[in-house]
């Protein structure tokens, strides 16, 4: 679909335009501030609709804005009028070919256009990020979206599980051992019952010497008491043999025991003791640095893991780039940027540029077959042959300003009208 004609009264600069173009390059010419742009902003306004409704779109001292496009399947209608608190209301009427009209009309139109279709030199004006979000429209079966949110999400984990991996290595760094550090861990448990049992045995052992002092003790009194018995009255005499007697048999059962071993020597099992538990505590920083080693290991595992995931995201969207049906051979476009046969688009020739920028506004809107260049004075001649030439190459009806212009087909303005529509 092009244009087929354009009416336009009293909208932004225009006062009264009707123009029926040929050919696939209308240029409108003139002086600037005469209403060029403002042919262009109406064509905008009618095809886009909503999205290219002007902030101020009657022209100054007028009650009315009236705006026709046939575009053949279609004839577009856009109406505003002046309301007294500065406001304005409008209409939109999208009829087909035979004058229905169709609904909804907005509607109609979203599926129409882009706004890249209206100026494929904004393609070239565009930063890198601006152009790889047109070029992803078309790649419409993947969903760039979701596959960066993710690649955002992974690589966020990646960085936590960079940082815990950091932690665990620094975390194992930090422990020394000592030279000679053993490997196993001692049982101290055999020794701590010897030491148990030896101090049980000691006990027992000191309570029986004890008790044989004190039998000691009474045969000692026992024989002093006989002493002085015999000292005493005759009465007492038998008494002292008694005492004797019984002297005489505990002495006897004493003589009879079994000597009582020394203590046993407790300090070489405490020592023993002592440096199993100084094993045991040197086995536990070389037990606690194995477990820190191994913990910074698995870090680096999982660390190393969401890498792989980001590269296979990576991979998957460009595979799905590669995969597309680009509009212009040679082009391509990643995360890094937009090239063209294998260099930056931004140093490509201004002529590899243009048509690119030509290709990739037709492929985002092969029905309508309209595109217009509101900074056309800002190309040169040869830019301007070039811009014809894919006019005609993808047979694009390319509406275009300029300054001046000694072409015959162009259209000049002034004063918002067609100066030959004026005489």
């Amino acid at each position: 679909m092009k244009i087929v004609s354009l009416t336009a009264e009293n909208f932004k600069r225009i006062r009264a335009v009707s123009i029926n173009p040929e050919g696939n390059i209308i240029e409108l010419t003139g002086d600037n501030a005469q209403g060029k742009s403002s042919i262009l902003d109406a064509i905008w306004a009618a095809i886009g609709g909503k999205q290219g409704e002007p902030v101020s779109p009657i022209r100054t001292g007028e009650e009315v804005a009236l705006i026709q496009v046939d575009i053949g399947e279609l004839k577009i209608t856009r109406k505003f009028i002046n309301r007294d608190s500065g406001q304005f209301t409008k209409t939109l009427t999208v009829e087909n070919a035979d004058g229905h009209k169709l609904s909804p009309p907005q509607e109609i139109l979203n599926n129409l256009t882009c706004a890249l279709t209206f100026d494929p030199l904004e393609f070239s004006r565009q930063d890198q990020k601006q152009q790889i979000k047109v070029l992803r429209d078309l790649v419409p079966e993947f969903d760039f979206d979701a596959a960066e949110e993710e690649i955002t999400k992974l690589e966020t984990d990646r960085r936590d599980k960079g940082r815990d991996h950091k932690s665990a290595v620094a975390a194992a760094g930090a422990v020394e051992l000592p030279e000679g550090a053993p490997e196993e861990e001692i049982d101290t448990s055999s020794i701590l019952e010897e030491l148990e049992n030896s101090a049980r045995l000691n006990d027992e052992r000191a309570r029986e010497r004890h008790r044989r002092e004190t039998v000691q003790t009474s045969i000692a009194e026992a024989l002093q008491q006989g002493d002085e018995l015999r000292n005493q009255i005759q009465v007492l005499a038998q008494k002292a043999e008694e005492n004797r007697a019984y002297a005489a048999q505990e002495q006897e059962k004493l003589d009879t025991l079994v000597p009582v071993e020394p203590d046993v020597d407790v300090a070489e099992i405490r020592r023993r003791l002592t440096e199993a538990e100084h094993q045991n505590k040197l086995f536990s920083q070389v037990f606690e640095k194995s477990q820190l080693d191994k913990a910074a290991q698995d870090k680096e595992v999982a660390w190393k893991t969401v890498d792989d995931q980001i590269k296979a995201k990576r991979q998957e969207i460009e595979t799905a780039v590669q995969s597309a049906s680009l509009p212009v051979d040679g082009l391509a476009f990643d995360a890094n940027g937009v090239s063209l046969n294998g260099i930056p688009y931004s140093q490509a020739s201004q002529a590899e540029q243009l048509r690119t920028a030509v290709a990739v506004a037709v492929a985002l809107n092969p029905r309508l077959r309209v595109l217009r260049v509101q900074d056309g004075a800002l190309l040169g001649t040869q830019a301007m042959e070039d811009l014809a030439s894919f006019a005609n190459e993808f047979d694009m009806q390319i509406w275009i300003e300029t300054v001046e212009s000694s072409r015959p087909s162009a259209i000049v303005i002034e004063d918002g009208s067609v100066v030959d529509a004026a005489e």
